[in-house]
């Protein structure tokens, strides 16, 4: 036990050596003996003793009442006073100073040892209980909440600093107020004031009665959600002595979790997926969030991937650029933006854009990465479509810029090789090389015409046609270009819609389909043609999205061949992109089946895979009928023909026009090439090369002439499209006369 120290303050010797003696054989520390009331202040201040024995009746300025008051106010230290006989007065003003006891004259050990450890022991207690005091006071003081100590009756006994300032008004003010002239509770969620305030608070009530959210308001009208806590404290009879209660202001928090509910409501409602990640204490990447849009872009449950790897979120082979695109983010703390190839729960490949976003703190401390994930595949294939469009487009401008010349040449030969045919007899060689020559013009006269079906330029009467007879009319072409390893199967819907377009084509689109089907099943297979009526929403599917809401006839061509890889397919309707090797083919099947759809307003779609076969499906418009469409019916041809004498020729092309005289003048015509001489009968006007205003004079000269045009360009809606056939002239010059005969 510590050794207490004791200023003793006695102006009589004697009575100073007896007390001493006492104390120090009691164990205790007599630091000072002093004879004045001054020097008793000065010794206290200097040497701070634990108690000072002070006797009232001391010589000097001060006696030992004045002396003590002023110790005990300054320095907080207990006082005993010595006393020997004193008047009732002196002691009444003694007690004023608070002394912790008496000490009567003479003294006995027995009486010193007992007041002095009183006194101690009283000291100390009122020294922890002053400490404890400050501590609770300097608790309250610092509290975030507002704190209301109350009497039993209702009656406000304390407010700390916090519920000053929420309520803007003092304690001193407050003090002795009514609970209810404070404080006024509102029930959040009905907005209804509580009734009797200060029964509600007293009454015994379950926990989740006072943490469930209220509402107030201050003085200045503003409002705050709370949460109070009450609790009563009890004397030593088990009454209660008073109320605590404890407010707890939770609007910011409230908000802020409001704002935490919307903004992941939000997440959560986004068609796009989001993922959050951090990096965790050994610098690897881990994802800490994902909604639920990426659920259904992965095909897998949110468990799988929070917490995991950043790499678990696309295929292997991407993720080394996710990776470095994350890490190199989390250096720089900049946003990027990348492509990548990610794998559905399946084996479904997608094409996924990726954004990603820094989270930082106010001080600007990087947080979280935040990732926008978009599925791009039906937008880059509605890209690739039209860059297709654009690519064929291109070339079928080019076409277009060169039929002229190329078609005047195939022309030439092949009419001059229908001359050579008609003067030369059959039994010669000379003839078969004829033929030949004719046949390589044909050849090249077929390649021009696909070249301009894929660029959409070939000239077509598009007309109501029945598909299924189509398909039933080509089956005795179709079978005998199989293996009879390859079995063929056609299954046609009842019911099925006519489409717009044009017999031949549509034949022209099932060769090419089956013969490629064919060539991907060289060790046989199962080849299908299924035809059925399709109405197509946009909303409801998600892969043709490049094409418009309406009524259409599907045909499909699905087959069990080889299949494509994902490159092959990008590349299938590029003029001459072919995959067989040189001689087996042109490139231009496929292509041309596309033009001839693209033509009529239609849609290819394509689904294949490596090892799986594949699936064309073809998307024709249906024709619906008309009053329009039953309207034009060719005239009927006269079957008494007069032929035409006179004939004006005006194209400038010196071969083309040399062999197209030929042809008139073996037919037994005289031939101009001024349409205003001789009145002609017949007018024949190369478009390319001449004025559309020859056609006016010619019609105003010569009324019931007729007129045959001639161009590469299918716009100008010429009679023949170069290159043309002797044929087809001498029955163009036919329809002609058999026309003019019949007005």
């Amino acid at each position: 036990m510590k050794e207490k120290r004791v200023l003793v303050t006695e102006d009589d010797i004697d009575s100073a050596f007896i007390l001493k003696s006492i104390l120090l054989k009691a164990g205790y520390k007599v630091v000072a003996v002093v004879e004045t009331g001054q020097g008793a202040i000065e010794k206290a201040k200097e040497l701070m003793p634990d108690i000072v024995l002070m006797d009232i009746n001391i010589q000097g300025d001060i006696d030992g009442i004045e002396a003590a008051s002023k110790i005990h106010k300054e320095l907080k230290l207990p006082i005993i006073y010595l006393t020997g006989q004193s008047d009732p007065m002196t002691v009444d003003r003694a007690k004023e100073s608070e002394p912790f006891g008496f000490i009567l004259k003479p003294y006995t050990p027995k009486e010193v040892q007992i007041t002095l450890e009183m006194a101690l022991y009283k000291s100390s207690t009122e020294q922890k209980l002053k400490a404890s005091e400050e501590k609770l006071s300097v608790t309250l003081a610092s509290l975030q909440d507002a704190v209301i100590t109350i009497k039993p009756q209702g009656h406000i006994d304390y407010i700390n600093p916090i519920a000053e300032k929420h309520f803007n008004t003092p304690l001193a003010e407050a003090e002795g107020c009514f609970i209810e002239s404070l404080l006024t509770l509102f029930d959040f969620e009905t907005g209804e004031p509580i009734p009797s305030l200060f029964t509600f608070l007293i009454s015994s009530k379950t926990p989740e009665d006072f943490y469930r959210h209220f509402s107030t308001t201050n003085k200045f009208g503003r409002e705050f959600i709370i949460q109070l806590r009450v609790s009563k404290h009890l004397d030593s009879d088990g009454h209660v002595e008073s109320y605590t209660i404890v407010l707890h202001d939770v609007t910011k928090q409230y908000r802020a979790e409001k704002q935490n509910r919307m903004m992941a409501t939000v997440l959560e409602s986004m068609q796009d997926a989001v993922v959050v990640v951090e990096k965790d204490n050994s610098h690897a990447v881990t994802v800490v969030y994902v909604n639920s849009s990426f659920e259904q872009l992965s095909g897998r449950k949110k468990e799988q991937f929070v917490g995991a790897s950043i790499t678990n979120l696309c295929n292997h082979q991407q993720n080394d650029h996710l990776l470095f695109a994350i890490e190199h983010a989390f250096k720089t703390k900049r946003a990027f933006k990348l492509e990548l190839v990610c794998q559905r729960e399946g084996g479904k490949s997608l094409i996924t854009q990726w954004d990603g976003f820094p989270v930082t703190d106010k001080r600007g401390q990087l947080l979280y990465f935040a990732l926008i994930i978009r599925d791009i595949t039906q937008t880059r294939k509605i890209e690739e479509n039209l860059r297709r469009s654009q690519k064929i487009e291109a070339i079928g401008r080019l076409t277009s810029g060169i039929a002229h010349d190329f078609n005047n040449i195939l022309s030439v030969i092949n009419a001059y090789s229908d001359i050579l045919k008609l003067n030369i007899h059959p039994e010669t060689p000379f003839y078969k090389y004829v033929e030949n020559i004719r046949d390589a013009g044909t050849k090249g006269a077929n390649i021009v015409s696909q070249l301009m079906t894929f660029s959409r330029r070939e000239p077509t009467d598009p007309h109501r046609v029945d598909i299924v007879k189509v398909i039933q009319g080509m089956t005795h072409i179709l079978e005998p270009l199989l293996s009879k390893s390859i079995e063929f199967d056609i299954q046609c819907q009842d019911g099925i819609y006519p489409v717009r377009g044009d017999e031949t084509q549509i034949e022209q689109i099932l060769v090419n389909l089956c013969v490629n089907a064919r060539d991907a099943m060289p060790n046989g297979g199962r080849l299908e043609i299924k035809v059925c009526n399709y109405d197509f929403d946009p909303d409801k599917s998600k892969r043709l999205e490049y094409m418009k809401a309406g009524t259409y006839v599907r045909l499909r061509v699905l087959d069990t061949g080889e299949g494509m890889d994902e490159e092959t397919q990008k590349h299938i309707f590029d003029p001459f992109f072919t995959t067989k090797r040189i001689g087996e083919g042109t490139g231009l099947g496929l292509s041309t089946v596309y033009g001839i759809v693209k033509q009529y307003g239609g849609y290819v779609d394509v689904k294949s895979a490596r090892g799986e076969g594949s699936r064309f499906d073809i998307y024709f418009p249906v024709f619906w009928e008309t009053a329009e469409s039953n309207a034009h019916e060719a005239p009927e041809l006269a079957s008494d023909l007069t032929p035409f004498k006179n004939a004006a020729l005006c194209v400038q092309d010196s071969a083309l026009a040399q062999r197209l005289s030929n042809i008139l003048q073996l037919s037994g015509y005289t031939v101009s090439s001024d349409p205003t001489s001789a009145a002609p009968d017949l007018f024949i006007l190369d478009l390319d090369t001449n004025s559309a205003t020859l056609l006016e004079t010619f019609e105003q000269q010569n009324p019931n002439g007729c007129i045959i045009t001639l161009s590469s360009n299918p716009a100008l809606n010429p009679t023949l499209l170069k290159p043309f056939s002797l044929n087809a002239f001498r029955e163009k010059v036919q329809t002609a006369n058999q026309v003019a005969l019949s007005l």
